[in-house]
């Protein structure tokens, strides 16, 4: 499911509306994808097909893309 970082990245919300916080995001796609714990990769390297972006306004304001 796509997801993305809003308000200055302060807050990720998945396209669905659920919230979660950056550490369970990491942890989840760190399992996912099997990294290591101390990697450099971002999520835009990691999730190309599901991150939409880092952006300034809040999530009800996102027009997402149907894919």
């Amino acid at each position: 499911m796509l997801f993305g970082l809003f308000e200055n990245g302060d807050k990720c919300y998945f396209q669905d509306g659920e919230r979660v916080s950056y550490t369970e995001l990491w942890m989840a796609i760190r399992e996912y994808y099997n990294l290591p714990v101390r990697h450099h990769n971002t999520l835009a390297e990691v999730c190309k097909e599901l991150f939409v972006g880092n952006h300034r306004y809040k999530f009800s304001r996102h027009k997402w893309a149907r894919k």
